[in-house]
């Protein structure tokens, strides 16, 4: 079985604008990395290292979506995300002393090919 390097997230929700919450744990993929490329690129976000809350919460958004556990846009999804939070593969939320500095030093976007000029 493949491990997605990719990072999984729990995701935490308000519920109608009330002080209920609903808690979701979503791996992230590919799809969802390149949805956030789009989003970011057609609103004019900062790029993911300089805005690594903005992007965990989208790709969250995107894998929930792809899941069928919300309708939300993006903008009403941000207005209701409470919490992101990375986990283990387990779905356990990781600790600040734990994450890899790949995961701190959030860059999505990978190096393009060296001409080798």
């Amino acid at each position: 079985m493949t491990t997605l390097v990719t990072p999984q997230v729990i995701v935490t929700l308000e519920q109608d604008g009330t002080d209920e919450y609903v808690e979701y744990t979503v791996q992230t993929d590919n799809r969802d990395a390149v949805r956030w490329d789009l989003i970011r690129a057609r609103k004019k976000w900062p790029v993911g290292q300089d805005a690594p809350m903005l992007w965990m919460t989208v790709l969250a958004w995107s894998a929930l979506k792809r899941s069928g556990l919300t309708t939300l846009d993006i903008d009403a999804f941000t207005d209701t995300c409470v919490q992101v939070r990375s986990a283990d593969q387990d779905g356990n939320p990781k600790e600040l002393a734990e994450l890899e500095e790949d995961e701190l030093g959030v860059d999505p976007t990978q190096p393009g090919a060296d001409p080798g000029y």
